[in-house]
Protein backbone atom coordinates (compact mmCIF):
# COMPACT_ATOMS: atom_id res chain seq x y z
CA UNK A 1 0.00 0.00 0.00
CA UNK A 2 1.60 3.62 -0.66
CA UNK A 3 2.15 6.06 1.53
CA UNK A 4 -0.65 8.32 1.97
CA UNK A 5 0.22 11.42 0.51
CA UNK A 6 -0.30 14.75 2.81
CA UNK A 7 -2.69 17.66 1.53
CA UNK A 8 -1.20 20.43 0.20
CA UNK A 9 -0.39 23.81 2.27
CA UNK A 10 -3.21 25.60 0.20
CA UNK A 11 -5.71 22.73 1.38
CA UNK A 12 -4.30 23.06 4.53
CA UNK A 13 -4.72 26.72 5.38
CA UNK A 14 -8.25 26.82 3.29
CA UNK A 15 -9.02 24.29 5.74
CA UNK A 16 -8.06 26.00 8.65
CA UNK A 17 -9.65 29.63 7.79
CA UNK A 18 -13.08 27.78 7.34
CA UNK A 19 -13.18 25.90 11.16
CA UNK A 20 -12.57 29.54 11.99
CA UNK A 21 -14.96 31.61 9.93
CA UNK A 22 -16.55 34.23 9.77
CA UNK A 23 -13.55 35.93 11.92
CA UNK A 24 -10.38 37.27 10.47
CA UNK A 25 -6.95 36.06 11.02
CA UNK A 26 -4.00 37.81 10.82
CA UNK A 27 -1.18 36.75 8.21
CA UNK A 28 1.24 36.29 11.44
CA UNK A 29 -0.73 33.09 12.66
CA UNK A 30 -1.12 31.93 9.25
CA UNK A 31 2.71 31.83 8.97
CA UNK A 32 2.70 30.17 12.13
CA UNK A 33 0.45 26.96 11.15
CA UNK A 34 2.72 26.91 8.05
CA UNK A 35 5.43 25.95 10.21
CA UNK A 36 3.76 23.57 12.17
CA UNK A 37 2.85 22.20 8.99
CA UNK A 38 6.54 21.45 8.21
CA UNK A 39 6.86 24.71 5.61
CA UNK A 40 8.40 28.08 5.89
CA UNK A 41 6.55 30.79 7.26
CA UNK A 42 6.79 32.96 3.76
CA UNK A 43 5.78 29.94 1.77
CA UNK A 44 2.43 30.26 4.09
CA UNK A 45 2.26 34.44 3.36
CA UNK A 46 2.29 33.40 -0.56
CA UNK A 47 -0.18 30.81 -0.53
CA UNK A 48 -2.34 32.50 1.31
CA UNK A 49 -1.92 35.19 -1.70
CA UNK A 50 -2.41 33.12 -3.87
CA UNK A 51 -5.62 31.90 -2.67
CA UNK A 52 -7.03 35.46 -2.13
CA UNK A 53 -5.57 36.45 -5.55
CA UNK A 54 -8.17 32.68 -7.09
CA UNK A 55 -10.89 33.97 -4.83
CA UNK A 56 -10.94 31.51 -2.17
CA UNK A 57 -10.26 33.76 0.64
CA UNK A 58 -10.68 37.37 1.63
CA UNK A 59 -8.01 39.24 2.10
CA UNK A 60 -8.10 42.93 4.33
CA UNK A 61 -5.64 45.52 5.43
CA UNK A 62 -5.71 46.53 8.91
CA UNK A 63 -2.94 48.61 9.57
CA UNK A 64 0.08 47.24 8.28
CA UNK A 65 -1.14 43.74 8.68
CA UNK A 66 -3.15 41.75 6.21
CA UNK A 67 -5.83 39.38 7.82
CA UNK A 68 -7.91 36.56 5.91
CA UNK A 69 -10.61 34.49 6.16
CA UNK A 70 -12.62 32.13 4.10
CA UNK A 71 -15.05 33.24 1.60
CA UNK A 72 -18.56 33.23 3.14
CA UNK A 73 -20.71 30.05 1.27
CA UNK A 74 -22.67 30.87 -1.28
CA UNK A 75 -20.82 34.53 -2.70
CA UNK A 76 -19.91 34.83 -5.97
CA UNK A 77 -16.47 36.98 -6.99
CA UNK A 78 -17.42 39.88 -8.17
CA UNK A 79 -17.70 39.76 -12.25
CA UNK A 80 -15.41 42.77 -13.04
CA UNK A 81 -13.89 43.00 -16.65
CA UNK A 82 -11.02 44.98 -15.33
CA UNK A 83 -10.18 41.98 -13.16
CA UNK A 84 -9.72 39.73 -15.87
CA UNK A 85 -7.82 39.35 -19.39
CA UNK A 86 -9.83 39.25 -23.16
CA UNK A 87 -10.27 35.74 -23.79
CA UNK A 88 -8.71 36.31 -27.59
CA UNK A 89 -5.32 37.79 -26.20
CA UNK A 90 -3.69 38.72 -23.13
CA UNK A 91 -4.74 42.70 -22.91
CA UNK A 92 -7.25 44.10 -20.19
CA UNK A 93 -10.96 42.93 -20.88
CA UNK A 94 -13.35 46.00 -20.85
CA UNK A 95 -16.61 44.18 -21.03
CA UNK A 96 -18.11 40.80 -20.71
CA UNK A 97 -19.68 39.67 -24.39
CA UNK A 98 -22.03 36.16 -23.73
CA UNK A 99 -19.74 35.76 -20.15
CA UNK A 100 -16.45 36.30 -21.48
CA UNK A 101 -14.08 38.85 -20.82
CA UNK A 102 -13.33 41.04 -24.28
CA UNK A 103 -10.40 43.76 -25.10
CA UNK A 104 -11.59 47.27 -26.54
CA UNK A 105 -9.72 45.74 -29.94
CA UNK A 106 -11.55 42.40 -29.85
CA UNK A 107 -14.75 44.14 -29.02
CA UNK A 108 -14.06 47.18 -32.23
CA UNK A 109 -13.72 43.79 -34.37
CA UNK A 110 -17.24 42.41 -33.11
CA UNK A 111 -18.61 45.66 -34.33
CA UNK A 112 -16.92 45.60 -37.50
CA UNK A 113 -19.01 42.46 -37.54
CA UNK A 114 -22.29 43.88 -37.37
CA UNK A 115 -25.10 42.64 -36.01
CA UNK A 116 -26.52 43.07 -32.31
CA UNK A 117 -24.13 42.06 -30.01
CA UNK A 118 -24.99 40.57 -25.64
CA UNK A 119 -22.35 42.92 -23.78
CA UNK A 120 -22.10 43.42 -20.33
CA UNK A 121 -20.54 46.55 -18.54
CA UNK A 122 -18.87 45.80 -14.80
CA UNK A 123 -22.02 46.02 -13.43
CA UNK A 124 -23.42 43.37 -15.43
CA UNK A 125 -25.50 46.15 -17.50
CA UNK A 126 -26.65 45.05 -20.77
CA UNK A 127 -25.03 46.95 -23.64
CA UNK A 128 -26.18 46.61 -27.36
CA UNK A 129 -24.36 47.52 -30.59
CA UNK A 130 -25.76 47.19 -33.99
Amino acid sequence: MPPSKKPSLKVLLSLYLKEKYPSFINGGELEQFAVTQGHKASTGSRRCRELADEGTLERRMNGKSVEYRDKEKGSQPERNPANYRCCRCSKDAIVFRDSRPVCQKHLDLAGLVGGIMNLRDSNNNTLLLT
